[in-house]
């Protein structure tokens, strides 16, 4: 199986209409043919810590669901109470554009990740044979209706 290399772009705003401008303009950039396929969010925790999504949007290529990526989620899992965040995951080759379009931001920075294929994921046997030992199931696998 092979890894995709992607870059996420992190800012930090200090309102939420800042960061949603940010991610227009990553939107304009995509629907120009400047960015290819992209997953934005603003997210914002209060000060006690509770997450809001105010935006999301996956652009370009198919889409089995429209909840936030597992890779967006992590990140979002760091940012710390009293912010608002606009994340931007896309192609490496894109993070160039992405940081010029993200200009408001006070700090950002960009970082190559690497994620499996979703598509290799569900599709081939990435998940490894089930398990040596008994875990109840008839035929050894451990998740929800066999799975």
């Amino acid at each position: 199986m092979s890894n995709k290399n992607s870059s996420a772009l992190v800012g930090s705003y200090d309102t939420v209409d800042q960061a949603s401008a940010d991610a227009e303009a990553v939107v304009d950039a995509h629907r120009r043919g400047n960015v290819g396929h992209v997953e934005i969010a603003v997210v914002s925790r209060d000060e006690i810590g509770k997450l809001t999504w105010n935006q999301h949007e996956r652009l370009g290529g198919i889409h089995l669901s429209h909840a936030p990526t597992e890779e967006l989620v992590r990140l979002s899992d760091h940012l710390g109470a009293n912010s608002v965040t606009l994340l931007v995951i896309g192609s490496s080759d894109d993070s160039a554009v992405i940081e010029q379009t993200a200009t408001r931001a006070r700090e950002r920075t960009t970082q190559v990740i690497e994620h499996l294929s979703m598509a290799e994921g569900f599709f081939s046997d990435s998940y490894g044979a089930p398990p040596e030992e008994d875990t109840g199931f008839e035929d050894g696998s451990v998740g929800h209706l066999g799975v």
